[in-house]
């Protein structure tokens, strides 16, 4: 991809080239870069570093209602495609035994 198609345009009007991963994800790492989200959201919550306003604790418990939903399609995505490869499996077996 040209630089061209893989920049973005900034307030201030430069371009700035945008890093994009070479291959797509699978969802068991999304599942765990969402669950490191999570634990980190929940100490912030729970025990914050001094001078965080409220405004900004707000925010991290908006974070992690959005993480939250976000992980739990995520988790329910993963046992669909468990479920289906296994179902898969099994209709290849039946297949070479009928």
């Amino acid at each position: 991809m040209s630089d061209v198609q893989n920049a973005q345009t900034t307030p201030n009007g430069t371009r700035k080239r945008v890093r994009r991963r070479k291959n797509p994800g699978d969802i068991a790492s999304l599942r765990r870069v969402l669950w490191q989200a999570i634990r980190d959201v929940e100490q912030i919550i729970a025990d914050p570093p001094d001078g965080v306003s409220i405004e900004q604790r707000l925010r991290a418990v908006q974070a992690l209602a959005t993480i939250s939903g976000v992980y739990l399609r995520a988790t329910e995505q993963h046992e669909l495609v468990g479920r289906i490869e296994a179902l898969e499996a099994r209709a290849r077996q039946d297949g070479m035994t009928a």
